[in-house]
């Protein structure tokens, strides 16, 4: 700079040049700004660079100075290395940020002691990569042995923050956790293009209790069903719970009687009367 000098009725003067240099460090302010759209989990593609400045906006050659970025708004968590140091042009530059928690905006605020600090713009964040699996609709409380569910599951692939993924394709496998028994029906069901899948035919033969179904896909966290308490279905065959007599006279009563029992498709014992049981001949001849 140059400065005049000038008074009434006489010639001024000017003085030589002035050297402006930047002053004292009041501020930061941000030179790149963080990705305006970020996967939850994911480091940011374009990490965030703040530049140490004086009260007239001039960049100020200031190293050795921490900056640290935290989420202004928006809520979640902010990983990464989320403090860094000035260089000898006083600038910082982050590496490694990354933003996990539900979709939706978020700012950063990026600070440094006795300075003012900065805002970012607006990061919109979007489901990260698929992590884990979670029940959307649970299985039927109750269900008779061998019968399909009336409430069939629905699995839904999530990220690690609980955002739902929409990936296709995904094969799903359910299996008995607890309980033991048999599970038949479609044991498989693959995601649709949101990320859910579907079982429609699921169904556990097996004794009279509770049950629990597990289900898991490679290289994701399965989930655990609520309990199922299978009952007894519907009758369906007949079973020999007390042979007749090895021996007999002919003509002569059986010592030993038969005893039948109905059972349902799974060999459970069915309770109900009423039903008629005829006793023929199978083999052999006689009366």
């Amino acid at each position: 700079r140059t400065l005049a000098f000038s008074a009434p009725a006489l010639d001024g003067a000017i003085s030589g040049a002035i050297s402006i240099t930047a002053g004292a460090a009041t501020q930061l302010t941000i030179t790149t700004q963080p990705s305006v759209t970020s996967a939850s989990g994911v480091a940011l593609a374009q990490q965030p660079a703040l530049q140490v400045r004086d009260a007239a906006g001039n960049a100020v050659s200031l190293s050795g100075f921490t900056v640290t970025a935290v989420i202004a708004t928006g809520g979640g968590t902010l990983g990464g290395a989320t403090s860094v140091v000035t260089n000898a042009s006083g600038v910082a530059t982050f590496g490694g940020l990354f933003i996990s928690g539900t979709t939706g905006d978020r700012t950063l605020n990026f600070s440094s002691s006795a300075m003012a600090g900065a805002t970012s713009s607006t990061i919109t964040l979007t489901p990260g990569a698929a992590t884990q699996l979670t029940i959307t609709t649970q299985p039927s409380a109750t269900a008779a042995s061998g019968a399909a569910f009336a409430q069939q599951p629905v699995m839904q692939l999530r990220d690690a923050a609980g955002n739902a993924v929409a990936q296709l394709g995904t094969v799903v496998t359910a299996a008995i956790a607890t309980g033991g028994g048999a599970l038949g029906g479609t044991i498989t069901a693959i995601t649709n293009a949101s990320g859910a899948a579907a079982f429609f035919d699921l169904t556990i033969a097996g004794s009279v209790g509770d049950q629990t179904l597990n289900f898991s896909a490679p290289a994701l966290a399965g989930a655990t069903s609520g309990k199922i308490t299978l009952t007894v279905s519907a009758a369906t065959q007949l079973t020999i719970t007390t042979q007749p007599s090895a021996t007999a006279a002919s003509g002569v009563a059986f010592a030993q009687q038969p005893v039948m029992q109905l059972r349902d498709a799974g060999g459970l014992a069915v309770s109900q009367a009423g039903v008629v049981v005829t006793a023929a001949i199978a083999s052999g001849t006689g009366t």
